[in-house]
Parts: C-alpha cells; structure tokens; sequence
C-alpha cells in the first residue's frame, strides 16, 4: 500500500475503516475551517487597504501612501494565494491518502460530500475564484490605483 498522504498517517495497519474515515474527515474539516479563515483575513485585509486608500486619495502629501498602500495590496493578495494553495494541496493529500488506503476497503459514505472538478484535476485552476481569482483581481485593482495615480502626480518644474 502506497503511504503517499499526511505524513503522521501511515497506511491502517488495523482494518477499522470507520476510525480512520473519522480522521480524514477531520482532517478535511479543519483544512476548510483554515481556507475561511484565510479567505476572511485576506479580504478584510484587502478592505482595510482600500479605505485607507480612500482617505488618502485626495491629500496632497499622501503620494507615497497611495503607492505604499497599492503595493501592500498587491504583495499581500499574492501571499494569501500561497496560503491558499498550501491550503488546497494539504487537503487534496488528505484525500488522496484516504482514496489509495481506505477508500477501496470501506463500504461507508466518502469522506467528501461531492467531488468537484478540483477532484479531477481541472483544466481551469486560475479561474477558480478563492485560488487564484480574487488575487489576481485585487492586483489588477491595485496596478489601477497606481496608474491612475501616477497619472495624477504632477511633474514639479525647475
């Protein structure tokens, strides 16, 4: 039996499938509880850059916030996209693990409610929104912010 999975889980030596669809489900469960949270952190993060950003739009000497502000949008968008695929490639081992050792001895419900074309390896992955699509949308909106402000800065003349 392959041991491919999380690394403290070895294939079941004891045949008690119940216990350890108990585990991956576990496992599965709070990889989910960890991507809401990131999601959450990320998003109010994302919303705390932009009203910021709202209050130091029209000052004067605020130039370099705006810029500051745009890329800590754009570094901390794609650090979160780290954290989510982190996320994603921990679950998918849990599940991996649990379809080569368990799965085709247990006579239970999966360990997943529904699989969904992430299941399957899906030809889109840039487009699935929590992964990879609201990052690059934020980065498309902070680049906005910087040109247009960048276009509003004024050369001082000699």
């Amino acid at each position: 039996m392959s041991t491919a999975g999380p690394s403290h889980l070895v294939p079941p030596s004891n045949p008690d499938y119940e216990k350890w669809s108990d585990v991956i489900r576990e496992l599965i469960r709070h990889e989910d509880q960890l991507r809401n949270h990131r999601m959450d952190w990320f998003l109010r993060s994302e919303g705390f850059f932009f009203a910021a950003l709202a209050f130091a739009w029209d000052k004067r000497d605020a130039s370099h916030l705006v810029v500051l502000l745009a890329v800590l949008g754009i570094v901390f968008a794609w650090m979160s996209a780290g954290g989510l695929e982190l996320s994603r490639k921990a679950k998918a081992q849990a599940r991996d693990w649990w379809d080569t050792n368990v799965r085709p001895h247990y006579l239970g419900p999966d360990v997943v409610a529904y699989r969904t074309a992430e299941d399957v390896r899906s030809r889109s992955p840039w487009l699935r929104a929590w992964r990879y699509g609201f990052p690059l949308l934020f980065t498309v909106a902070w680049a906005g912010v910087l040109v247009a402000r960048l276009a509003l800065v004024t050369p001082v003349a000699p």
